[in-house]
């Protein structure tokens, strides 16, 4: 014999008050300013990182090269 599965209901989730209370918390100023911060301090991590790179570099051939004794 089988097994009948029945729906018996559906649940929806009202996301509506949640988009309201986000959308009245926070004014499109506020949103660019905190992307504008993201965006600079991320340039500033990328622009760290080659720097790093680029002086790691330059003293590991400059030790390789004999310019420098360890």
């Amino acid at each position: 014999m089988g097994v009948f599965l029945t729906e018996t209901s559906t649940s929806t989730v009202n996301v509506q008050p949640l988009i309201t209370a986000l959308t009245s918390a926070i004014t499109p100023e506020q949103l660019i300013a905190v992307l504008a911060s993201i965006v600079g301090v991320g340039m500033g991590f990328v622009l760290m990182w080659f720097g790093v790179r680029k002086a790691i570099g330059a003293f590991t051939a400059a030790v390789f090269g004999g310019r420098i004794q360890v």
